[in-house]
């Protein structure tokens, strides 16, 4: 698997909660790097150990991708596995068709409130 750093920058986000951890409270909401439009992070803390983040990006065919990160909070980083969904059609709910792949690991390094650095493997 290939491993990653991405330097994320936060954009505008919907900064709320607050959270007795060692993430910044305002970490919650939409992060991105200005200089690689079109991809990025929503974060989201659940509590103080749990983070749900979704990675929009492309693969190496141009096609969207859309990940849904599991993540734990230890101290000023978020570390968590990152599922494929895919199956699913618009408009036709059936959870018999939905698979969940995992795939890979991500980490997330909150360097500030406005700054995280990404690796994935």
């Amino acid at each position: 698997m290939r491993n990653a750093i991405i330097a994320i920058s936060l954009a505008v986000a919907s900064l709320h909660g607050s959270v007795d951890a060692a993430v910044p409270s305002g970490i919650s909401g939409t992060w991105y790097n200005a200089a690689q439009n079109g991809h990025g992070v929503s974060i989201e803390v659940i509590d103080e150990t749990r983070v749900i983040a979704f990675w929009y990006v492309y693969d190496t065919n141009g096609q969207p991708v859309h990940l849904y990160i599991d993540g734990r909070i230890n101290g000023r980083t978020i570390s968590g596995t990152a599922y494929r969904a895919s199956g699913m059609r618009f408009g036709q709910f059936d959870p018999a068709t939905l698979s969940l792949d995992i795939w890979g690991q991500v980490d997330l390094d909150v360097l500030s409130c406005q700054s995280v650095r990404m690796r994935y493997r």
